[in-house]
């Protein structure tokens, strides 16, 4: 399906209306593609190093001890639900989780385990977008 938006004709509140709509629905769809819990982690676990492993686990017996459990561990801060978006500029948006986290799992920072389990980084949910949009008004 094609869809053209002329803006000929609109007066500045129209079209700062239109792209304000449109920066909105640009954030909730890459908040959906990035927020897309995927399933647990495929084990044996991919450790970045022996160190890493180590600090997770004192972690994890400081606060309840393993197994871990997506968003039900006290240490959860729910990372599918703390998510956010807020008005960059005039022609821009900034997407974000709130869960300290979040560069870790879907992130620049993001850590072999997780990109392995399928969790995939805003960039990449952004990119999603922009090729859709552009294949789909080819």
């Amino acid at each position: 399906m094609r869809v053209k938006v002329s803006t000929k004709g609109l007066g500045d509140q129209d079209l700062e209306r239109l792209t304000e709509r449109l920066l909105r629905l640009v954030a909730i769809e890459v908040i959906y593609h990035a927020g897309v819990t995927p399933p647990p982690p495929k084990r044996p676990i991919a450790w970045a190093s022996r160190k890493q492993r180590a600090a997770v686990m004192v972690k994890l017996r400081r606060y309840g001890g393993p197994p871990y459990r997506r968003g039900r561990t006290p240490t959860s801060e729910n990372l599918p639900q703390a998510w956010y978006w807020v008005r960059k500029s005039r022609n821009a948006v900034i997407v974000a989780n709130r869960a300290s986290y979040a560069q870790y799992v879907v992130g620049l920072r993001q850590q072999v385990m997780h990109k392995r389990t399928g969790w995939i980084t805003t960039e990449q949910a952004a990119e999603r977008i922009r090729w859709r949009v552009i294949l789909d008004n080819l």
